[in-house]
């Protein structure tokens, strides 16, 4: 058991740069293993293993586009191990590849549950609240991802990005929206200094309207709802 959980762990740290050699890697692990063991928590061990050979063999197949493959093979990881915060979130990625962002949001929200500290899915659950055009949960989101990772670049320009279009369907921005302008445009500055090379020129447009004065607002044109693609994938 430790055996194929040892040569899985090496197999996924390679797989970004010797993809062929990391699928050969799984492939032995998994045949280290008994594959129809029941599912009782007598045989957790081994159904814990057999969920993160099939979790990450599936991030392989996302990693070449092929999500179809890729979603058979999280779920399959669910199936050994439906506790398996990781595959919860792969899956949402899946359906968020799918622009199904209802579907994405249910699976991001299952993997917070179940490891509320893993960052990755607070903002897989932000970008669909965002590109859903739910500003209000995205920026839930947000706010929940920053009370374990406060520095969040990725959620800073998910809220930053959330402020900026409430603001934009606003009526009008009076008084009362000054303190919205001036966490936004902290927002939207954190990202851009933290991930410069993700910023691009209708993001900088974005935050020039958190600074704008009301008659220079008016003169910027409006920003679609856009994310930055996130690529995390844990070992």
């Amino acid at each position: 058991l430790f055996c194929a959980f040892a040569l899985a762990r090496v197999a996924a740290a390679m797989r970004a740069e010797q993809m062929q050699k990391a699928l050969g890697l799984f492939d032995l692990a998994k045949r280290k293993l008994k594959t129809d063991v029941p599912k009782t928590v007598e045989f957790l061990p081994e159904l814990a293993v057999l969920s993160y050979i099939e979790r990450n063999v599936g991030v392989c197949s996302a990693l070449l586009g092929k999500w179809d493959e890729a979603v058979r093979l999280f779920r399959s990881s669910l199936d050994f191990l439906p506790t398996n915060a990781t595959s919860h979130y792969l899956e949402g990625r899946y359906y968020q590849e799918q622009n199904r962002h209802f579907d994405a949001v249910q699976c991001m929200m299952t993997s917070i549950v179940l490891d509320p500290d893993f960052k990755l899915p607070y903002l897989g659950l932000g970008n669909s609240e965002l590109l859903s055009r739910n500003f209000d949960g995205a920026m839930t989101a947000c706010l929940a991802c920053f009370k374990r990772h406060p520095d969040a670049p990725f959620a800073q320009f998910i809220a930053g990005q959330s402020i900026y279009h409430f603001l934009l369907d606003a009526a009008s921005l009076g008084s009362s929206h000054a303190e919205l302008l001036d966490k936004g445009a902290k927002a939207l500055e954190m990202a851009k200094r933290r991930i410069p090379e993700y910023w691009t020129e209708s993001d900088q447009i974005m935050l020039d309207f958190v600074y704008a004065s009301a008659s220079e607002r008016s003169k910027l044109p409006d920003q679609d709802v856009h994310i930055w693609k996130l690529h995390g994938y844990r070992p």
